[in-house]
């Protein structure tokens, strides 16, 4: 893994695996000079483990939470080339909580659900509206903390 929604790791990550949530984003890096003519790898999204699948989602599409291969490749021969993947990728600037405006007491979000919706701090979200609490003086930097309960996560 290379990267993610907020762009390139500062080094790669080797992992077997990986959990997305929906919408979410990342960067894989393949190295398939170690095949040979003929190997197919498959890239699959894993069953969740605990869900019931409900139905099928359409002609052709996957039970929510059933496994779903999403790319086949094909080693079809040997390349004269073989790419390194550079060791140092970008880097990421480190902020300290104690120099954030609020550090002692950091700003906090509330996801919440209300009539089948989802809301931040018990209020509707709306994509073109700021309440006053959610603004941010230009040039502060802020601690934010963030809270979803486990429901709001789960697949119904």
């Amino acid at each position: 893994m290379i990267g993610t929604d907020g762009g390139l790791l500062e080094t790669s990550v080797s992992r077997s695996y990986v959990m997305l949530a929906p919408g979410e984003r990342l960067e894989l890096w393949a190295d398939f000079g170690a095949y040979r003519p003929g190997t197919e790898r498959t890239l699959v999204s894993l069953a969740l483990d605990g869900v019931t699948p409900a139905g099928s989602a359409g002609a052709g599409a996957a039970a929510q939470g059933a496994s779903l291969s999403i790319v086949k490749f094909k080693i079809d021969r040997p390349s004269p080339e073989r790419r390194r993947l550079p060791e140092r990728l970008s880097t990421i600037d480190r902020y300290r909580l104690a120099d954030a405006v609020n550090a002692a007491a950091p700003r906090r979000f509330q996801a919440t659900m209300q009539h089948m919706g989802f809301g931040i701090n018990g209020r509707t979200f709306e994509m073109t509206g700021i309440a006053p609490d959610e603004r941010v003086k230009l040039g502060n930097l802020e601690a934010w903390e963030f809270d979803t309960p486990l429901a709001l996560a789960a697949w119904a």
